[in-house]
C-alpha cells in the first residue's frame, strides 16, 4: 500500500484503506478511523471512571484523616487530664508520706530495737516516695523542654562551676569547685550547706561527668546528679544492701549516708532523690534531680 499525503487527489475516504504515514484513516473497515476514535473514547471513559473512583477514595481518606485528627486531639486532652490526675495523686501521697515521717520523727528514742524499726520504716517511706515522685522523663523535660543534650559539647553549654562547702576529715571547713547544671546549682549549694550545718561531714562531692552509653546516659551527664563521700557510700546490688562489708556503715562511720540523715533531708527539701531509697539497687552516694 502506497504512502500518500493529505493533499493527494487520489486519497478517498470511501475507497480501499489508504495509509498516511502508516496510519489507517478509512471509515469503512474495522480498522477505520471512526473505530479508532471509538476506541479512544472508550479509553477516555475508563480514565474518567478511574478519576471519579480516585476522587471518591480521596474524599473517604480525607474523612478518615479528619476523624483520626479529631480522635488524636481527644486523646491528647484525655492524656493531659490523666497526667494532671496523676500529679494530684502523687502530691496527695507525698503529703501523706511527709505526715507519716513527721509522726515517726516524734517517736525517736534511745531504744535500739525501736530505732531499728524506725529505720526500716524510713527506708520503706523513702522507696514509696520515690515511686510517687514525677517521672525522670518529666523532670528532665523541665530542664530541657526541647530535648536533652546528646553530646558532651552540647551538655557542657549548661554547666557552671560553683564553690560549695565541704569539711575535710581533719574537721576543717572549706570549699571546693563543683560542676553543675546552671538550673540547679544554687539549690545544690544550699542543700550541701544545710547538711553540714546540721552536722553531716561532706569531704568529697562530685557533679558533672559524661558517662553511660548512648541508650542510657547518666544524670551526671547533664549536671543533674552528685555523688557524696564515694568511698563510704558504694553502689551495690540489692542482695548486698545494708551489708557493712561493702563500706556502707552509717552506724559506725560518720561519712556514710544513713537513712533520713541530714544530707538526705536537705536534698529532699529541694525535690531531689537519694539512691539509697531505690528498690532495684542501692546507690548510697548518689543524689539526683530526676530520681534516676
Amino acid at each position: 500500500m502506497d504512502t500518500v499525503t493529505w493533499n493527494d487527489s487520489e486519497a478517498n475516504l470511501h475507497k480501499e484503506p489508504t495509509v498516511f504515514k502508516n496510519f489507517v484513516y478509512d471509515t469503512e473497515t474495522n480498522d477505520g478511523i471512526l473505530n479508532k476514535i471509538s476506541d479512544i473514547k472508550s479509553i477516555m471513559d475508563k480514565i474518567e471512571e478511574d478519576i471519579t473512583y480516585i476522587s471518591e477514595e480521596y474524599i473517604k481518606l480525607q474523612e478518615m484523616y479528619n476523624e483520626f485528627t479529631n480522635y488524636d486531639e481527644k486523646m491528647k486532652i484525655n492524656i493531659q487530664k490523666l497526667n494532671e490526675s496523676l500529679k494530684q495523686t502523687r502530691l496527695f501521697y507525698r503529703n501523706l508520706l511527709e505526715s507519716i515521717k513527721e509522726q515517726v520523727n516524734s517517736l525517736k528514742t534511745n531504744d535500739e530495737e525501736l530505732m531499728e524499726d524506725l529505720t526500716n520504716i524510713y527506708n520503706m517511706i523513702g522507696e514509696i516516695n520515690n515511686k510517687v515522685k514525677p517521672s525522670p522523663e518529666d523532670k528532665l523535660k523541665q530542664i530541657y523542654p526541647n530535648g536533652a543534650p546528646k553530646t558532651p559539647e552540647e551538655a557542657y553549654k549548661d554547666i557552671v562551676t560553683v564553690e560549695v562547702p565541704i569539711t575535710t576529715k581533719d574537721g576543717v571547713r572549706t570549699t571546693t569547685k563543683l560542676n553543675l547544671n546552671k538550673a540547679i546549682a544554687e539549690d545544690v549549694k544550699n542543700a550541701l550547706q544545710e547538711a553540714q550545718d546540721a552536722g553531716f561531714v561532706i569531704y568529697d562531692v562530685q557533679g558533672y561527668n559524661w558517662k553511660g552509653d548512648e541508650d542510657h546516659l547518666s544524670q551526671h551527664c547533664y549536671g543533674l546528679a552528685i555523688d557524696i563521700n564515694v568511698a563510704e557510700n558504694p553502689c551495690v546490688p540489692m542482695d548486698q544492701a545494708g551489708d557493712p562489708s561493702t563500706g556502707w556503715d552509717p552506724k559506725n562511720n560518720e561519712y556514710s549516708i544513713g537513712i533520713n540523715s541530714p544530707v538526705v533531708q536537705a536534698f529532699e527539701k529541694i525535690g531531689w532523690s537519694w539512691g539509697g531509697y531505690w528498690s532495684t539497687k542501692k546507690d548510697y552516694m548518689h543524689f539526683s534531680y530526676t530520681n534516676s
